[in-house]
C-alpha cells in the first residue's frame, strides 16, 4: 500500500472555516486532499482582524480538526504574529522538502 504524502500549508492568516472569508488556503487544502495528500495548515491563533485568540492557556499550539481539515494553531501575540510567518518560511525553506515535493509533481507531469 502506497504511503500518503503529506502537505503543510503555512499561512499566519488562515482561519477555522466558521470566521474565513478567504477561501484560498481552505479549497486548495480540499483540492489536495481531492488527490490524496493529507494536509495539515499551520496558522496563527489569533483570528485575523478579529479580537478572538484560539489559544486561551500556556499551551504553544493546539491541533484542531474542522470537518475534514486539520490546523496547527500556533501561539501568537500581535506584535510577533509576522515573526510566526517568516519563522515557518524560513525553516520550511531550509529544510528541502518543498524541492522534493516540487521535483516529484515534476515528475508526474
Amino acid at each position: 500500500m502506497a504511503e500518503k504524502k503529506t502537505v503543510w500549508l503555512v499561512n499566519q492568516y488562515a482561519m477555522p472555516p466558521q470566521y474565513e472569508s478567504r477561501l484560498r488556503t481552505i479549497k486548495f487544502a480540499q483540492y489536495l486532499q481531492t488527490k490524496g495528500y493529507e494536509v495539515t495548515i499551520f496558522a496563527s491563533s489569533i483570528m485575523h482582524n478579529m479580537d478572538i485568540d484560539l489559544i486561551e492557556g500556556d499551551e504553544p499550539y493546539i491541533e484542531c480538526d474542522y470537518d475534514d481539515l486539520h490546523f496547527v494553531h500556533i501561539k501568537a501575540k500581535r506584535t510577533i504574529i509576522i515573526m510566526v510567518s517568516i519563522v515557518s518560511l524560513v525553516h520550511f525553506s531550509s529544510t528541502g522538502e518543498w524541492l522534493s515535493l516540487l521535483r516529484s509533481s515534476k515528475n508526474r507531469m
